[in-house]
């Protein structure tokens, strides 16, 4: 994913997308953000040509655990999406989750 600080032009930076739920989503992220920070993010959704675009606003952040070159992990709610972008974001994320779990029964 791509994320902006809202108003600025230039892409800010990348993260990685870690999960994301109704309300919101938990991302691995190279600076620290503050909290109540609102971001214009662009998320690339398994290769659809069609980005989704979205405002959220940062709620939290921590060092991270993972020995990545993301130093922070960071969790923002979904101040503005669309319900169309919304349902796609979720589909892509219910699919991720069905196929590791027959990954995890067919290895049982």
């Amino acid at each position: 994913m791509e994320y902006r600080l809202c108003r600025e032009k230039e892409v800010e930076g990348t993260a990685s997308l870690k999960e994301v739920s109704r309300g919101g989503m938990r991302f691995s992220v190279g600076k620290k953000l503050d909290r109540g920070t609102l971001l214009d993010i662009k998320i690339i959704v398994n290769q659809d040509a069609a980005p989704v675009f979205l405002t959220g606003e940062v709620v939290w952040i921590s060092k991270s655990q993972e020995k990545t070159s993301f130093g922070y992990l960071a969790g923002a709610k979904f101040f503005k999406i669309e319900k169309f972008d919304k349902s796609r974001i979720l589909d892509y994320a219910y699919n991720e989750w069905l196929a590791a779990q027959r990954l995890t029964h067919s290895n049982n």
